[in-house]
Protein backbone atom coordinates (compact mmCIF):
# COMPACT_ATOMS: atom_id res chain seq x y z
CA UNK A 1 0.00 0.00 0.00
CA UNK A 2 2.47 2.41 1.00
CA UNK A 3 4.88 1.70 -1.90
CA UNK A 4 1.86 2.19 -3.97
CA UNK A 5 2.14 5.79 -3.23
CA UNK A 6 5.75 6.84 -4.29
CA UNK A 7 5.96 3.85 -7.33
CA UNK A 8 4.24 2.23 -9.41
CA UNK A 9 4.26 -1.69 -8.97
CA UNK A 10 4.49 -4.10 -11.44
CA UNK A 11 2.72 -7.40 -11.55
CA UNK A 12 5.51 -10.18 -9.80
CA UNK A 13 8.53 -11.31 -11.76
CA UNK A 14 9.44 -14.79 -12.40
CA UNK A 15 13.28 -15.63 -10.65
CA UNK A 16 15.07 -17.80 -13.23
CA UNK A 17 15.45 -21.10 -12.16
CA UNK A 18 18.72 -21.75 -11.25
CA UNK A 19 20.71 -23.04 -8.24
CA UNK A 20 21.25 -19.93 -6.39
CA UNK A 21 21.08 -21.19 -2.55
CA UNK A 22 23.75 -24.09 -3.40
CA UNK A 23 26.16 -21.92 -5.51
CA UNK A 24 25.70 -18.69 -2.49
CA UNK A 25 26.34 -21.47 -0.25
CA UNK A 26 29.52 -22.96 -1.58
CA UNK A 27 31.04 -19.40 -2.20
CA UNK A 28 30.07 -18.21 1.68
CA UNK A 29 31.17 -21.17 3.35
CA UNK A 30 34.58 -21.11 1.41
CA UNK A 31 35.25 -17.94 1.47
CA UNK A 32 34.16 -17.31 5.29
CA UNK A 33 36.19 -20.28 6.41
CA UNK A 34 39.11 -18.30 4.21
CA UNK A 35 38.40 -14.83 5.95
CA UNK A 36 38.37 -16.55 9.25
CA UNK A 37 40.86 -19.22 8.82
CA UNK A 38 43.15 -17.58 11.63
CA UNK A 39 40.40 -18.10 14.02
CA UNK A 40 39.86 -21.49 13.27
CA UNK A 41 42.74 -22.72 13.03
CA UNK A 42 43.43 -21.28 16.38
CA UNK A 43 40.83 -23.22 18.15
CA UNK A 44 39.88 -19.53 18.75
CA UNK A 45 36.18 -20.58 17.31
CA UNK A 46 35.51 -22.30 20.48
CA UNK A 47 35.00 -19.30 22.36
CA UNK A 48 32.36 -18.31 20.46
CA UNK A 49 28.97 -17.00 22.42
CA UNK A 50 26.68 -19.28 19.73
CA UNK A 51 27.40 -22.88 19.93
CA UNK A 52 26.38 -23.35 16.29
CA UNK A 53 29.01 -20.73 15.29
CA UNK A 54 32.10 -22.82 17.35
CA UNK A 55 32.05 -25.75 14.38
CA UNK A 56 30.05 -23.14 11.85
CA UNK A 57 33.48 -22.58 9.93
CA UNK A 58 34.96 -26.26 9.70
CA UNK A 59 32.95 -27.29 6.68
CA UNK A 60 34.31 -24.52 4.61
CA UNK A 61 37.98 -25.55 5.32
CA UNK A 62 37.27 -28.20 3.41
CA UNK A 63 35.64 -27.33 0.05
CA UNK A 64 37.21 -28.68 -3.09
CA UNK A 65 38.35 -26.30 -5.20
CA UNK A 66 36.81 -28.27 -8.28
CA UNK A 67 33.30 -27.45 -6.05
CA UNK A 68 34.73 -23.88 -5.43
CA UNK A 69 35.28 -23.22 -8.99
CA UNK A 70 32.05 -24.92 -10.69
CA UNK A 71 29.71 -22.55 -8.13
CA UNK A 72 31.99 -19.42 -9.44
CA UNK A 73 31.48 -20.50 -13.13
CA UNK A 74 27.62 -20.73 -12.23
CA UNK A 75 28.26 -17.43 -10.84
CA UNK A 76 28.45 -15.34 -14.23
CA UNK A 77 25.65 -17.19 -15.91
CA UNK A 78 23.47 -16.31 -12.89
CA UNK A 79 24.38 -13.06 -12.68
CA UNK A 80 23.06 -12.50 -16.49
CA UNK A 81 19.96 -13.99 -15.80
CA UNK A 82 19.39 -12.40 -12.83
CA UNK A 83 19.95 -8.74 -14.35
CA UNK A 84 17.48 -9.87 -17.12
CA UNK A 85 14.93 -9.90 -14.36
CA UNK A 86 16.29 -6.92 -12.41
CA UNK A 87 16.20 -4.70 -15.88
CA UNK A 88 12.64 -4.81 -16.25
CA UNK A 89 11.83 -2.56 -13.80
CA UNK A 90 13.88 0.11 -11.41
CA UNK A 91 14.03 -2.46 -8.40
CA UNK A 92 12.54 -5.18 -6.46
CA UNK A 93 10.39 -5.07 -2.98
CA UNK A 94 10.34 -7.93 -0.96
CA UNK A 95 10.37 -9.32 2.39
CA UNK A 96 13.44 -9.93 3.87
CA UNK A 97 12.98 -12.98 5.02
CA UNK A 98 10.34 -15.88 4.81
CA UNK A 99 9.55 -15.63 8.46
CA UNK A 100 9.52 -12.68 11.71
CA UNK A 101 12.20 -11.92 13.42
CA UNK A 102 13.08 -15.19 15.89
CA UNK A 103 12.36 -14.66 19.38
CA UNK A 104 15.67 -12.59 21.10
CA UNK A 105 15.76 -15.61 23.62
CA UNK A 106 15.52 -18.76 21.03
CA UNK A 107 17.70 -19.80 17.98
CA UNK A 108 16.08 -19.45 14.66
CA UNK A 109 16.15 -23.33 14.51
CA UNK A 110 14.27 -23.12 17.44
CA UNK A 111 11.63 -20.18 16.47
CA UNK A 112 10.67 -21.51 13.05
CA UNK A 113 11.75 -25.55 13.02
CA UNK A 114 11.70 -27.00 9.20
CA UNK A 115 12.81 -23.59 8.23
CA UNK A 116 15.93 -23.68 6.14
CA UNK A 117 17.61 -21.29 4.13
CA UNK A 118 16.06 -18.31 2.59
CA UNK A 119 14.04 -17.48 -0.51
CA UNK A 120 16.35 -17.97 -3.68
CA UNK A 121 15.97 -14.28 -4.26
CA UNK A 122 18.29 -13.51 -1.22
CA UNK A 123 21.11 -16.26 -2.53
CA UNK A 124 20.21 -14.26 -6.31
CA UNK A 125 21.19 -10.94 -4.57
CA UNK A 126 24.21 -12.58 -2.66
CA UNK A 127 25.75 -14.35 -5.55
CA UNK A 128 25.69 -11.56 -8.15
CA UNK A 129 26.52 -8.89 -5.62
CA UNK A 130 23.54 -6.56 -6.82
CA UNK A 131 22.57 -3.94 -4.04
CA UNK A 132 19.79 -3.87 -1.54
CA UNK A 133 19.04 -2.76 1.65
CA UNK A 134 16.46 -4.12 4.63
CA UNK A 135 14.22 -2.28 6.72
CA UNK A 136 11.46 -2.30 9.32
CA UNK A 137 8.02 -2.73 7.87
CA UNK A 138 5.50 -3.98 10.08
CA UNK A 139 5.51 -6.82 13.36
CA UNK A 140 3.91 -10.01 12.61
CA UNK A 141 0.20 -10.76 13.83
CA UNK A 142 1.21 -12.98 16.25
CA UNK A 143 1.48 -13.24 20.09
CA UNK A 144 5.26 -12.52 20.22
CA UNK A 145 4.21 -9.30 18.07
CA UNK A 146 7.97 -9.76 16.13
CA UNK A 147 9.43 -7.38 13.53
CA UNK A 148 9.11 -7.90 9.95
CA UNK A 149 11.32 -6.65 7.49
CA UNK A 150 11.22 -5.49 3.30
CA UNK A 151 14.45 -5.56 1.16
CA UNK A 152 14.62 -3.16 -1.58
CA UNK A 153 17.14 -4.89 -4.43
CA UNK A 154 18.14 -3.20 -7.79
CA UNK A 155 20.64 -4.14 -10.77
CA UNK A 156 24.71 -3.43 -10.20
CA UNK A 157 25.47 -0.08 -9.19
CA UNK A 158 22.46 1.31 -8.97
CA UNK A 159 22.53 1.46 -4.94
CA UNK A 160 21.20 5.44 -5.20
CA UNK A 161 17.87 3.13 -6.34
CA UNK A 162 17.66 1.38 -3.80
CA UNK A 163 18.69 4.08 -0.79
CA UNK A 164 16.34 6.61 -2.15
CA UNK A 165 13.53 3.93 -1.92
CA UNK A 166 14.14 2.85 1.66
CA UNK A 167 14.28 6.21 2.49
CA UNK A 168 10.77 7.45 1.10
CA UNK A 169 8.86 4.42 2.72
CA UNK A 170 10.44 5.28 5.94
CA UNK A 171 9.36 9.03 5.72
CA UNK A 172 5.67 7.75 4.91
CA UNK A 173 6.06 5.19 7.67
CA UNK A 174 7.14 4.72 11.66
CA UNK A 175 7.98 1.86 11.46
CA UNK A 176 11.16 2.48 11.72
CA UNK A 177 11.17 4.14 15.44
CA UNK A 178 8.75 1.09 16.96
CA UNK A 179 10.25 -1.33 18.70
CA UNK A 180 8.87 -4.77 19.79
CA UNK A 181 7.54 -5.22 23.42
CA UNK A 182 10.37 -6.41 25.80
CA UNK A 183 9.72 -10.27 26.82
CA UNK A 184 9.09 -10.79 30.87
Amino acid sequence: QVIGQFADIVPDLVLPELPYNQVSGMVVSAEGAAAFEELIDSGNVANLSAPEDRTGGYPGMVVLAKDYLKAMRQRRNMCVAFDGLLKQVDALAHPTRTTPAPPADKPFQEAYPGVRGGAPLGSAENVCGTPGIGIPNGFAPTAENLPTGIQFSARAFDENVVLQLAQEYQRRTDWHTRRPPIAP
